[in-house]
């Protein structure tokens, strides 16, 4: 699913676009991510295979490391860990046990505000990478 601040052009000269700006060549993978984002915004609706992905972007002239090469491009569209509703429930049930926040609303302990900020600047994926 596209981020709700997201836009994708494939008219004209196709751009990401994420909070009003322009991801740069390099976040989307450069004229394969562009050829990717255009083949899978073309059939948002469709399930697509790899086989299918991969005659997207090369055609018939697939390089000898095509499996390497796809899986570059597709990691940059690879959904980010954010805090999931298990996560929220088993961090209000610490926070109740441990420091007695019984009254206190569950949603109260995560900023989803905050992590998006720090998802713009980089540091989820930072995290990410020291984790790979």
């Amino acid at each position: 699913m596209l981020a709700p601040d997201a836009r994708i052009y494939l008219c004209g000269r196709v751009t990401v676009e994420r909070n009003g700006r322009a991801l740069t060549e390099a976040a989307i993978g450069g004229r394969q991510g562009r050829l990717l984002f255009t083949y899978l915004g073309t059939r948002r609706t469709q399930p697509v295979s790899r086989p299918q992905l991969i005659g997207a972007i090369w055609e018939s002239r697939t390089p000898p490391s095509v499996e390497t090469a796809i899986n570059a491009i597709v990691s940059k569209l690879q959904i980010k860990p954010y805090p999931t509703l298990e996560a929220l429930s088993a961090t209000y049930e610490i926070a109740c046990q441990e420091y007695g926040a019984k009254d206190l609303n569950p949603l109260a302990l995560w900023d989803m505000h905050w992590v998006k900020e720090l998802d713009d600047e980089g540091f989820i994926d930072a995290l990410i990478q020291d984790m790979t």
